[in-house]
């Protein structure tokens, strides 16, 4: 039997942390408004792991989400993962130097397979979670990279079949329920 998992989200933009509705997303504060009104550090050992995505727009400063990273994980004992701006290897040691233990990529599923290829081949697939980001139109499902701002024209399945084959390990959505059904229909077991 599976044991049910709490898995938390946090976006990251430029040190501040957002909330994000239909990829709008709204300031909530930085690490140390968290700490002090969420109790966060309370928080972290309710959760099974954290998710944490660099949700910048345009061209990310990955030097800024690594520092992050590194004060998020301070206290953190919990297994994260950290994505978004992940163009190439370097900036995958980067994440994994601040502590992650897992890559989460979204735009280069699309925009550079041969990168995803070669994280899974550098990594393994356990490290290698694919972002698959989302609208429902018009009864069909369309999928977005680039923060939201772009669509690629598949549908979730092609984006859930596309990850299976690039070796991606896990796959992370916002609308979960609907990625796991069709990741069981579409997935060999």
């Amino acid at each position: 039997m599976s044991k049910s998992r709490l898995i938390f989200t946090l976006l990251l933009n430029k040190g501040t942390y957002m909330l994000s509705r239909n990829f709008n997303l709204q300031a909530v504060g930085e690490l140390s408004w968290l700490k002090q009104y969420y109790n966060f550090n309370a928080i972290v050992f309710s959760i099974d792991e954290l998710l944490v995505l660099n949700v910048e727009r345009g061209r990310k400063d990955n030097q800024n989400f690594y520092e992050n990273l590194i004060k998020l994980n301070e206290n953190c004992f919990m297994p994260f993962a950290a994505g978004g701006g992940i163009r190439s290897l370097d900036d995958a040691f980067l994440i994994l130097n601040a502590g992650a233990e897992k890559l989460i990529i979204n735009t280069p599923l699309i925009t550079q397979p041969e990168l995803v290829e070669s994280l899974v081949k550098r990594f393994g697939s356990q490290c290698i979670i694919a972002s698959i980001d989302f609208k429902i139109n018009k009864n069909t499902t369309e999928v977005y990279i680039e923060n939201g701002s772009r669509s690629t024209g598949q549908t979730v399945e092609d984006a859930v079949k596309n990850a299976y084959e690039l070796g991606c390990g896990e796959i992370y959505s916002p609308k979960a329920i609907s990625i796991f059904f069709l990741a069981d229909r579409i997935i060999p077991k």
